[in-house]
């Protein structure tokens, strides 16, 4: 059996739980670079979703448009 020991960030938001676990002994310096990629990555998910949200809506005023004419 193996055992790991883990420092667990928790945050709740509104009911939801959000997660940080990091490994007892990791650096610092490592865990702050860690964060930042969580960070980029979190921000890269938003943009690909207003992204589409705006692309929805485009093609939603454009079939409007088609309709109307």
């Amino acid at each position: 059996m193996e055992q790991k020991a883990s420092l667990i960030f928790e945050v709740v938001k509104e009911e939801r739980r959000y997660q940080f676990i990091i490994p007892v002994g990791a650096p610092f310096g490592e865990v702050f670079d860690v964060a930042f990629e969580l960070l980029n990555a979190a921000e890269q998910l938003q943009k690909q979703a207003l992204d589409g949200a705006k692309k929805s809506l485009e093609e939603s005023k454009e079939a409007n448009a088609e309709v109307v004419a």
